[in-house]
């Protein structure tokens, strides 16, 4: 398995996301602060989290999101301030995507999007190194 990590700094959000490659499966495991119910107090209700080939359909489109991959089971919010995270998988090598979330509250209201984290997925695994290299003809 090869990890690849690269920490960005994007509106004061620290995040570290962290990209997996076992055989042809890639995975990205991304973090971020829990909000709060209230702004940044309390706890939030839920959480929807898109990944798309482009940024501007998550920006622009956001409730119809054509080419989106709404994440199914995103994870409950936690108390504001906590640190949450979520693996994406099923992700194909060499893929560039776009992720974003946003929360909503028990009565609907929902926040702005977030940062949008750009991640370029780790190259498919190269073939297996010759080892054998020799002068002569084969058998």
């Amino acid at each position: 398995m090869y990890r690849f990590a690269l920490a960005v700094l994007l509106a004061g959000i620290f995040i570290l996301p962290v990209a997996c490659l076992q055989g042809d499966e890639v995975s990205i495991g991304i973090t971020w602060t829990a909000p709060g119910d209230d702004g940044n107090v309390g706890i939030a209700n839920i959480y929807s989290i898109r990944y798309a080939p482009d940024s501007l359909t998550l920006i622009n489109d956001w409730d119809n999101c054509p080419g989106c991959i709404i994440v199914s089971d995103p994870p409950v919010p936690d108390t504001a301030g906590t640190c949450q995270e979520l693996t994406i998988t099923n992700l194909q090598p060499n893929e560039q995507i776009y992720i974003a979330i946003k929360t909503a509250d028990e009565i609907g209201n929902w926040s702005e999007i977030s940062n949008i984290l750009s991640v370029l997925t780790p190259a498919g695994q190269a073939p297996a190194k010759i080892t054998d290299l020799n002068l002569g003809v084969c058998p």
